[in-house]
C-alpha cells in the first residue's frame, strides 16, 4: 500500500509546463517546505512504477524523470542548506588557520546537516 496517491507522469509529460513545476519548487524553497518536497518525490516515483508497470516507460521519459528528481534533490540540499548553515558556507576558510572548537563545530554543523538530507532522501523513497 503506498503512503500517498501517485502523479500520472503520462499526463504531467504533455499537459505540463516547465514554469509551473519551476514555480512549485521555488515556492517549496521560499517556504523551507521540504516534507513538501518528499511527498512529491515519492509520488513521482509511484507514477513511474505505474509506467513501468504498463511498459509505457520509453528512454525519453525516463530521462525526463531524472531531471525532475534531481530538480527535486537539488531544491532539497539548498533547503537543507538554508535551514542548517554551516560556518564556511559562504566563506573560504583556512583549515590551518582554524582552532579546535572551531573545526568541532563545523563538524557538528556538516553531520546535522548530512542527517537532514539522509532523513529526506529516505522520507521521500518509494
Amino acid at each position: 500500500m503506498r503512503k500517498f496517491e501517485s502523479i500520472d507522469l503520462m499526463k504531467l509529460y504533455t499537459h505540463g509546463r516547465v514554469e509551473v513545476w519551476n514555480e512549485a519548487l521555488t515556492d517549496c524553497y521560499n517556504k523551507k517546505d521540504i516534507n513538501r518536497l518528499a511527498k512529491i518525490k515519492y509520488q513521482l516515483s509511484a507514477g513511474m512504477d505505474d509506467l513501468a508497470k504498463l511498459k509505457m516507460n520509453t528512454e525519453k521519459i525516463n530521462l525526463w524523470f531524472l531531471r525532475l528528481q534531481r530538480s527535486i534533490e537539488v531544491t532539497a540540499k539548498r533547503i537543507i542548506k538554508a535551514k542548517f548553515p554551516m560556518p564556511g558556507d559562504t566563506l573560504t576558510i583556512d583549515n590551518k588557520s582554524m582552532n579546535d572548537t572551531e573545526k568541532k563545530r563545523m563538524l557538528l554543523a556538516k553531520r546535522k546537516r548530512d542527517q537532514e538530507l539522509n532523513k529526506f532522501m529516505h522520507d521521500s523513497n518509494y
